[in-house]
């Protein structure tokens, strides 16, 4: 009795790959605390930073409150936006 076998194609190893590193990947260890904000009122960043075209800037006017309401502007010229903060109120979870 000659048994047969079927050889995977390629969508299917592909397939099997992404479903073990899936299920092999972690839980981000961070989670954002609810309701919990930076108001940038004092004129300054308040510890935020980072990107390569600049830190970011503090902007007096224009945030959700209205005029006089601060806010951080955060630009780049570059293809990739972010920034970080490294103080203990936006690390850890």
């Amino acid at each position: 009795m000659k048994r047969s076998t079927t050889i995977p194609n390629r969508w299917q190893i592909v397939a099997w790959h992404l479903t073990l590193l899936l299920s092999l990947s972690g839980v981000a260890a961070a989670l954002p605390i609810v309701g919990r904000t930076d108001t940038f009122g004092d004129g300054t960043t308040l510890g935020w930073g980072g990107g390569i075209t600049g830190l970011p800037r503090h902007s007096a006017e224009g945030g959700p409150a209205g005029p006089g309401d601060g806010y951080l502007e955060i630009s780049t010229r570059a293809f990739h936006l972010g920034t970080r903060h490294q103080g203990p109120a936006w690390t850890g979870d």
